[in-house]
């Protein structure tokens, strides 16, 4: 009993700790940040790009500059000269994309419209379509097209950051299935509790992976928010499959007894165990 007990006391303290250490006061201005991609197809010589804001002020951006605090430079002053039919800002943010890449990184504008300037022939171009960013990446594929001679481009949206959040998810479910499962057969469980047991942690992990998804998908890997979802989540899962496991593991195969003890001893490991799995899954695939 003394060991259950360690084992429960460990199991605990690792929960507590991960929470505790996540709350700590940061006083920089520390994570992920959420951003939009986009990649260029064609010809980007002297092309610039800029987001435009339906916000006038977001984040540290603003429409309204103070040339004390900001360099404002001929590119600046283009792009401020333009006159949205819609009334969207220029909030002062714009990078060279002869690469063919272009990425805000920092607080871009929750609703906004892709500009264009060709610096060569001193044009705008746009489609004058509004976007929001829905999701922590929000990526783009722009394809610039000739018309004779009048530049032109289509825009399709990437969803590869929902498609590596959902493989994360599955990933993450199926190796803690896995995990619980194998520790299982450890213990002598049998077929009906083996069941018993593989149908409790398919609700159970997919429900903390699911909320796992859904938190990576909008603020990405943020440990700040993360650790704590993850820790109390864990915990409430301990708690449901202890019961239900002392409850009815029993009962579903009378002739497999199983101790109390051994249940408790069981629940703590394979908790402790897709804890550190999981966790450890998010940190290396970073999804």
């Amino acid at each position: 009993m003394r060991k259950i007990y360690k084992c429960f006391i460990f199991f605990i303290s690792i929960i507590l700790a991960l929470f505790l250490f996540s709350n700590l006061k940061i006083k920089a201005d520390t994570g992920p940040k959420p951003y939009v991609s986009i990649k260029i197809i064609g010809n980007t010589n002297g092309y610039y790009m800029t987001l435009l804001s339906k916000a006038e002020h977001y984040g540290p951006y603003s429409a309204h500059v103070d040339e004390e605090y900001k360099n404002v430079d001929d590119i600046d002053l283009k792009f401020a000269s333009y006159n949205d039919s819609d009334g969207y800002y220029y909030l002062y943010e714009y990078s060279d994309i002869k690469n063919n890449v272009y990425k805000w990184g920092y607080y871009p504008p929750l609703e906004f419209k892709i500009l264009i300037y060709d610096s060569i022939n001193d044009v705008f171009i746009t489609n004058n379509v509004k976007y929001e960013r829905k999701s922590f990446e929000t990526a783009f594929t722009i394809e610039l097209v000739d018309n004779s001679g009048s530049i032109s481009f289509n825009v399709k949206e990437d969803h590869y950051h929902l498609f590596k959040v959902i493989m994360g998810l599955i990933l993450r479910l199926v190796i803690c299935l896995a995990i619980e499962i194998g520790i299982a057969l450890s213990f002598k469980f049998k077929k009906l509790q083996l069941i018993l047991v593989l149908l409790m942690n398919v609700f159970t992990q997919f429900i903390l992976n699911l909320f796992l998804a859904i938190f990576i998908n909008e603020y990405g890997l943020n440990m700040m928010g993360l650790v704590p979802i993850y820790a109390i989540t864990e915990i409430l899962i301990f708690i449901s499959e202890l019961m239900i496991y002392c409850f009815f593991i029993n009962k579903v195969n009378i002739e497999n007894h199983i101790e109390k003890a051994k249940i408790i001893e069981y629940t703590i490991i394979a908790n402790l165990a897709s804890l550190f799995l999981g966790f450890l899954l998010l940190t290396i695939l970073g999804f």
